[in-house]
């Protein structure tokens, strides 16, 4: 329940009855919350044997509330609904309707009709967030291919472009699909798995996989036993994160073995294998990257969808100075900016290659002599593909998302607030700016960077 939008004591009309509708109205008895007043659904009539009453929604009309929860996951049914409400007279802002809380639900591009082979077990995946989560996310799906080689597995990304270049080329993958406007047709797989911090069991055909996995059947057991307790059904994702965050530090696991936390997955490194196809070295060697190099990023993604610049990346006046005298001292070095086509180009590289197909990224990235950053998809591509990095921490935990290997510069003024209010990577908490970024001299970045040059040209 998103109780994040809605004041405690709040008079709410609970629009909706089904699934989600009854998680929302069970939730709310726990927490006591608000105040539901009135539980309406367009098939009232279907819920006459239940211990709740659920009116017809014309009641609405004669019924004082400060706000309607549409808990409805169906976009379509969503957007009418809210039609029907705004006809009666209803106020937008008195419409919560935002709620993102249920994966079982997640559109996806294409919807298939499978036959299940028998020799086989069929698996939806689903990866979470931009590049570096789904990067991350990787390492459960090599994971669940050990345990299952006998799998077929399709992907379900928030992103088509970036889940291709993830895990195209992996061992067992049948399709990747995006979200669009239809639902993951939950009944053709055996297994459903969507991967956030920690995974999650969507659906289990435990039957038919101890048949044919007996090791995924055993770990995937453990699983369900878990998503039983603890707090893993909390009602506000990020909150969740944030405490899944602190168990983390207690127990000493960073954002890749937590998800061996629940005791399913034994994982217990960072790194992961990465398809590159070759295809696209040729059109990397177009670029005429000829003189030895380094890249940075100045980007994140715009999680708010409102064209806000997330708290984690580096101020643009520090890129800017650190650009000046990084070509000081190191002239004979190209300084080269990659990134979105539509990114800021910050004044004094090099070189501006913007908007590239993250194939030909991935051969940037490794032939670069050292990668600079925030936290972010690039720094975890370029990880992987052995690119040492200097990365400015803020927002989120060093000892969370750092790699060993590369040079992780954490703030001198508060930082790791991540979770702890839910725009926490748009909104400064306790200043006007992100100061933790602003504590990370320039000065200190290029004697990071310049360390990283010194190893490569022993």
């Amino acid at each position: 329940m998103p109780i994040e939008l809605i004041p405690k004591g709040a008079r709410v009309v609970l629009f909706g009855y089904g699934k989600r509708g009854k998680d929302f109205f069970r939730q709310n008895q726990l927490l006591q919350w608000c105040d539901i007043v009135l539980v309406v659904d367009n098939h009232f009539q279907n819920y006459s044997m239940e211990a709740v009453r659920v009116e017809n929604p014309i009641e609405i009309k004669c019924t004082e509330f400060d706000f309607v929860l549409l808990a409805i996951a169906d976009f379509k049914i969503k957007e009418c609904v809210e039609a029907q409400l705004r006809d009666w007279g209803v106020d937008k802002e008195k419409i919560i309707n935002n709620v993102f809380c249920n994966w079982v639900n997640i559109p996806a591009k294409v919807i298939a009709s499978y036959s299940m082979p028998s020799e086989k077990i069929r698996i939806g995946f689903i990866p979470l967030g931009g590049i570096g989560d789904n990067i991350i996310n990787l390492k459960l799906y090599q994971e669940i291919v050990k345990l299952a080689p006998n799998s077929e597995i399709d992907v379900y990304s928030q992103q088509s472009g970036g889940a291709n270049s993830i895990f195209y080329g992996q061992s067992n993958l049948h399709k990747i699909f995006s979200f669009v406007s239809e639902q993951i047709p939950l009944a053709d797989y055996d297994v459903v798995l969507d991967c956030n911090f920690e995974p999650g069991l969507l659906r289990c055909n435990f039957e038919r996989v101890e048949k044919i996995c007996p090791r995924l059947a055993e770990r995937l057991h453990v699983l369900y036993e878990y998503q039983g307790g603890d707090f893993v059904n909390l009602p506000i994702q990020e909150y969740m994160n944030r405490l899944r965050i602190e168990r983390a530090r207690l127990m000493g696991w960073n954002r890749y073995t937590l998800y061996g936390g629940s005791g399913a997955f034994d994982i217990k490194d960072q790194y992961v294998d990465f398809f590159m196809d070759e295809t696209y070295e040729k059109e990397y060697e177009k670029l005429l990257l000829n003189k030895p190099y380094i890249t940075y990023n100045y980007g994140a993604d715009d999680l708010s969808k409102n064209v806000k610049v997330q708290n984690k990346m580096w101020p643009l006046e520090y890129h800017e100075k650190f650009n000046r005298m990084f070509k000081e001292l190191f002239p004979e070095v190209e300084l080269v900016q990659i990134g979105a086509k539509d990114v800021v180009r910050v004044i004094g590289a090099d070189r501006y290659i913007t908007g590239q197909n993250l194939e030909v990224v991935k051969y940037i990235l490794k032939n670069s002599l050292c990668h600079v950053d925030c936290e972010g998809g690039m720094v975890h591509m370029a990880t992987q593909l052995g690119t040492k990095c200097v990365v400015m921490f803020g927002p989120t935990p060093v000892w969370f998302f750092g790699y060993d290997r590369n040079i992780n510069l954490a703030p001198r003024v508060c930082g790791e607030c991540q979770g702890v209010i839910t725009d926490w990577y748009t909104r400064c908490l306790k200043y006007g700016r992100p100061e933790c970024m602003y504590s990370i001299a320039p000065e200190r970045v290029l004697d990071a960077v310049g360390t990283c040059l010194k190893e490569k040209f022993r």
